[in-house]
């Protein structure tokens, strides 16, 4: 899957009878017809359908799949005519289509399209600015977790609307027009005609990798870095993996479409051959892909004898005595949108099961535009927690088992009233994993990681390629890896990780847990 902490839908309600029997229009009224990303473009609805339901979407164009927006602006109080205005802030270049619907599924009412191109850089250079023109900045929290958001409080700043704030590298070469992300500091991409001369920017998600890094308040007028502040990235997840013989672990990947990322399937092998799991979960990975990855695996003396269960799209170099589930492209077709295979451990049996569940509409996305709690637990009831229930009903028996994949939804363990600031001012119960965890399930990451805060491993999303994916996406935790003891087997999470590689080949990190495993005795008095 895909700041300004969210799209900010600002709706200017003109309600009006309709004309009775027209058709629907949808007019963009800003011109021109190419927009630079970070304006803000109005848009126009005239004898719309009325209903409750009624929402204009943005899509990549050509785009025929009507649950991969990339903007929803609702249309409230059953109006029939409104202005609306699109935030293009964190899209990315290219032609998108707008269309107008009466409720989620039904066909597109009326269309309208637009283009976006990128922003210009403003104009810089590498001298320090004079004492008499310095300004401030300062960072919320100097050490951050992989994937977490940047805030940056800044003072000082000229006010004409041309300061900006840049992330870059510590030290090294001070090439300032090549940025890892920046604002001006109204906080858009687009400059203003007046700027703030104090306050706060945050960058969300802002995907770098480990390392140390600075935050530079820079002059459009004088080209001047005017202030600095540094800043470390880190990842608290990689400690050495307690792993002895008789332990399990269990790697999930969603590859993003037989890896279309950097590196491709070499990077995929790579990043498994260096975690060494014993079972491998991938999602979106084609029956192709999947004899690539097993082959390249079978080159390392570790994976010689390794097999596959294709239906289930998992890799073990453990036993499989059994295999359930319809295959497909990467066990993402219905109904059941999963598989499971069983694997032997010693002797005894753990149930793998592997998931990918559907993707839009997207929680975290409706969270963050503004959609309401309501709204987000109606499409979970109508889409993920419906598929999860046939899931647990077809795949899971009283043996031990590991419930693996790519959720599409966080968990109730991560929105907690703690993260609420992370998480648009929202604590959800997440039915997903409300309904796991009631069945029995553990969370194995938080198991491990159990501080949302510290350790919100994040997997969604490493932020690559470039143009796909959003600058204000949503980082969340939907990689997801459960765990429940079975009648003869005890499992215990002992350690577990967010990887990235480098170069990393998907839209997805990959996450692992090593389990300790224990017989049940058997045994009657």
């Amino acid at each position: 899957m895909t700041s300004a902490p969210g799209c900010i839908i600002a709706l200017l309600l003109l309600a009006f009878a309709g004309a009775a029997g027209a058709a629907p229009t949808l007019r963009v009224l800003t011109p021109p017809d190419r927009h630079v990303i970070g304006t803000l473009i109005e848009l126009r609805v005239t004898d719309g359908p009325g209903t409750p339901a009624d929402w204009v979407g943005l899509f990549p164009e050509g785009e025929t799949r009507d649950a991969f927006f990339r903007r929803h602006l609702p249309i409230p109080d059953d109006a029939t005519e409104a202005t609306l205005t699109l935030d293009t802030q964190g899209l990315a270049p290219g032609r998108y289509d707008l269309a107008l619907f009466d409720d989620r599924v039904s066909p597109r009412r009326a269309t309208a399209s637009i283009e976006l191109v990128a922003p210009m850089m403003p104009r810089v250079s590498m001298r320090l600015a004079p004492s008499s023109d310095r300004g401030r900045v300062a960072i919320v929290d100097e050490v951050l977790v992989v994937g977490a958001a940047l805030a940056v409080r800044f003072e000082h700043a000229n006010g004409l609307g041309g300061d900006w704030i840049g992330v870059f590298p510590e030290g090294g070469a001070d090439d300032f027009s090549r940025p890892l992300a920046w604002a001006y500091t109204n906080g858009r991409h687009a400059r203003g005609s007046n700027g703030r001369t104090d306050g706060e920017l945050v960058f969300h998600p802002l995907n770098l990798p480990p390392g140390r890094y600075e935050a530079r308040l820079l002059g459009e007028s004088t080209c001047n870095l005017r202030a600095a502040a540094p800043f470390e990235v880190v990842n608290p997840y990689l400690g050495a993996d307690p792993g002895t013989d008789g332990d399990l672990s269990v790697v999930s990947f969603n590859i993003w479409r037989d890896a279309q990322g950097t590196g491709g399937l070499d990077a995929v092998v790579a990043m498994l051959l260096a975690a060494q799991p014993d079972v491998i979960a991938l999602q979106e990975c084609s029956p192709g892909a999947l004899t690539t990855i097993l082959d390249g695996l079978r080159r390392d003396p570790s994976y010689r004898d390794a097999t596959a269960g294709e239906a289930a799209f998992v890799i073990s170099r453990l036993p499989i005595t059994g295999v359930a589930g319809e295959g497909g492209d990467g066990i993402a077709s219905a109904p059941a949108r999963a598989g499971a295979v069983d694997v032997s451990v010693g002797d005894r049996t753990v149930r793998i099961v592997n998931c990918h569940l559907t993707a839009y509409p997207y929680g975290p996305y409706t969270a963050r535009d503004a959609g309401g709690v309501p709204r987000i637990l109606a499409d979970e009831a109508a889409t993920r927690d419906a598929e999860m229930a046939t899931i647990l009903d077809r795949f899971v028996t009283g043996d031990a088992t590991v419930l693996v994949g790519d959720h599409n939804a966080p968990s109730m363990l991560d929105w907690t009233a703690a993260t609420t600031g992370r998480h648009f001012g929202c604590a959800i119960a997440w039915p997903v994993s409300a309904r796991l965890l009631g069945a029995g399930f553990g969370d194995s990451f938080r198991t491990v990681h159990p501080d949302p805060v510290a350790a919100p491993g994040f997997t969604w999303t490493p932020g690559a390629p470039a143009g796909v994916i959003f600058a204000d996406d949503v980082a969340d935790r939907i990689d997801m890896i459960y765990h429940r003891s079975g009648r003869d087997l005890a499992l215990a999470p002992a350690w577990a990780a967010v990887i990235e590689g480098d170069p990393h080949p998907s839209d997805h990190r990959m996450v692992i847990v090593r389990f300790r495993v224990r017989p049940i005795s058997r045994e009657t008095p």
